[in-house]
């Protein structure tokens, strides 16, 4: 067993699973056409990051996640790894569509640090403590029998210049970013 492995299942059995989770509502209320709000977060890059800024130069994929350890925890959460890890090995495909990603989550960027380290992810996660972002683009919250909110798997992807262009909800990670690639290239190819 490698170390990451050896850890998470450590990590699991300190943990232990718990708890039950309720969604907020169902679906992402933005749609398709709908404006990316002009909001700037943290970044585990150490900037700041104007989303619609970044938009005026290239396609974005947006994967909000609920967090690195919350799976271990809360079952209907599980999938944050394996799902930014498949993002990892596909960031030059992106990237050669026109295309920046980011990972978004409730998670201060110190703690979106260690899960960078940790998985080795080449691109930046962005932090939004402030449910700003969350809020904005109506996308749906997990909230414990403990109180504590993580953002549902939800990817929304902009088309360059800043509205955006397509929504996944409940987010599957398994053939989840051949989607999303699918999905670039033909905003790549209608030369949007």
């Amino acid at each position: 067993m490698n170390a990451p492995q050896a850890d998470r299942l450590k990590l699991q059995i300190q943990t232990g699973q718990y708890g039950g989770v309720q969604k907020t509502h169902p679906r992402t209320n933005s749609r398709p056409g709908d404006q990316l709000p002009p909001l700037e977060l943290c970044s585990t890059a150490g900037n700041t990051v104007h989303l619609d800024q970044q938009a005026r130069s290239s396609h974005l994929v947006l994967f909000f996640y609920p967090g690195d350890l919350e799976g271990l925890r809360y079952q209907e959460m599980s999938g944050c790894t394996p799902e930014a890890c498949s993002f990892r090995d596909s960031v030059t495909d992106l990237r050669k569509l026109g295309a920046e990603i980011f990972g978004v989550n409730f998670h201060a960027t110190s703690r979106q640090k260690s899960f960078v380290a940790r998985e080795h992810l080449n691109f930046p996660l962005l932090s939004d403590e402030a449910e700003q972002l969350t809020v904005a683009l109506g996308i749906p919250v997990w909230t414990t029998e403990h109180g504590e909110r993580f953002v549902t798997r939800t990817t929304v992807i902009v088309r360059k210049g800043g509205t955006i262009a397509e929504i996944f909800d409940d987010v599957r990670p398994d053939g989840h970013v051949a989607a999303v690639l699918a999905a670039v290239e033909k905003l790549s190819t209608d030369g949007a």
